[in-house]
């Protein structure tokens, strides 16, 4: 019976001993590295921060371009400034290309890490290529489950936003009860979703049976998935803040030392910022390798993994 100790450390070993992985973990890292209870805690803003292209086309109808007045205003230019139109617009397409290209890259990764985090756990030789085709080839599966995970979310903040705005007799208590809700549905889906991508990408199922197959996995082993979310989480804080009061150190230093001398300050700031960036992609290939050998392990009947608050309170009652 797999503890989680050897869990991790064998996620871990996975991370740090297979440093192709880490290229896709530069992009899985932007969904975020803190799994299910960094989710949970934007519940505390009624919302979680929107993505580049979204906050990119609120911005644009936030400033009315497509208003009435905006379309119009479009029109004109198009006749009195042709060329100035035409350059804003080149812009735009350039910014959306750019987010479409991170999306395409983030979802292919994503896949291509998982997969790889199996494969090295076998010992199987790995390939940047064949791995990259590999995500290549699960990409609108793994998008379906992105973009509906996402989609619900925010369904489910937009709905929480809307009570917190109704004001009636009661309404505190009510607010309090959809709020407890509110919170089991967002641990409850982004667990299901995140066994489901395991599923499309380990077991080659279909978005509709990964789903079903996510659920039932996740019924069984729900107090397990908890428990795994709420160590990773922790691991999350505890190495994110000693990698930032690191760096901190280090920057202090070099102020200290380098005041006088600009250049080797941003030398300093760009070695900075290259330090920060490769710890949360080691982060992110740990948490998804710790997730894809939990899902294995839930997964092969030889293997019988329990929960340690389950497993605590059995050793308890046969004493």
């Amino acid at each position: 019976m797999p503890t989680y100790r050897q869990i991790l450390s064998k996620a871990w070993q996975l991370t740090w001993q297979n440093p192709l992985l880490w290229l896709f973990g530069l992009f899985v890292a932007m969904l975020g590295s803190g799994g299910e209870i960094e989710i949970l805690l934007s519940s505390i803003t009624l919302g979680q921060e929107p993505g580049f292209l979204i906050s990119f086309f609120l911005g644009l109808a936030s400033g009315g371009l497509f208003s009435l007045a905006g379309v119009k205003g479009i029109f004109s230019a198009l006749f009195t400034n042709p060329f100035t139109l035409f350059v804003i617009l080149l812009l735009m397409m350039v910014m959306i290309g750019i987010a479409v290209l991170l999306i395409w890259l983030i979802i292919v990764s994503q896949s291509a890490l998982i997969n790889g985090v199996l494969a090295a756990g076998k010992n199987k030789p790995l390939k940047w290529s064949g791995n990259f085709y590999f995500g290549l080839a699960k990409f609108w599966p793994v998008l379906i489950l992105n973009a509906l995970a996402k989609f619900i979310f925010w369904v489910l903040f937009a709905g929480l936003s809307l009570l917190v705005s109704l004001k009636f007799y009661g309404s505190i208590f009510f607010f309090i009860i959809a709020y407890v809700i509110f919170v089991l549905l967002i641990l409850v889906i982004s667990f299901i979703i995140k066994y489901a991508i395991c599923g499309v990408v380990l077991n080659n199922y279909r978005v509709g049976e990964a789903i079903d197959e996510a659920f039932k996995l996740f019924y069984k082993n729900w107090l397990l998935s908890l428990e795994v979310a709420v160590i990773l989480f922790l691991v999350y804080v505890v190495a994110s803040g000693l990698l930032a009061l690191v760096l901190s150190i280090i920057f202090a230093y070099a102020v200290q030392l380098f005041h006088l001398v600009p250049l080797v300050l941003i030398l300093v700031l760009v070695g900075i910022y290259i330090l920060f960036i490769l710890g949360q992609l080691l982060l992110a290939v740990f948490h998804w390798a710790s997730w894809v050998l939990v899902f294995e392990s839930l997964n092969n009947k030889k293997v019988v993994m329990l929960s340690r608050l389950i497993s605590g309170f059995q050793r308890m009652f046969n004493r």
